[in-house]
């Protein structure tokens, strides 16, 4: 089992359509530290920022990747408690449950629009 989860996402793959951040949700919902590319709305910065969830380090940057590793690597207790508050963002703020009922709200929404 690993210690930290990390996903250095690059800005071309961002540019590229790359897919969503449901690989940090999963990885938060395992009460993992996440250390993630800081690509604005991409990886939800600010509410990562609230919820002090994850290391955000800027996008193609190894030393601070690097950096980011050994400050999870040596401070064991904030390590726990960052893996912690990960997993109340994703019980608070990303339950599948709560993204299904956006997402039929979009669907009535658009198609009431469509029959108009």
């Amino acid at each position: 089992m690993c210690d930290v989860m990390v996903a250095p996402y690059t800005r071309l793959y961002f540019q590229m359509g790359g897919g969503s951040p449901i690989k940090l949700y999963s990885y938060m919902s395992c009460a993992k530290p996440v250390i993630i590319s800081d690509l604005a709305e991409f990886c939800d910065t600010e509410i990562l920022k609230y919820y002090e969830a994850a290391l955000l380090i800027p996008p193609e940057d190894s030393k601070s990747l690097v950096d980011a590793i050994l400050y999870l690597k040596n401070n064991p207790d904030e390590r726990k408690k960052m893996g912690e508050r990960g997993r109340q963002l994703v019980l608070n703020e990303r339950k599948w449950s709560d993204t299904c009922r956006k997402i039929i709200a979009t669907f009535k929404r658009n198609f009431s629009q469509i029959k108009s």
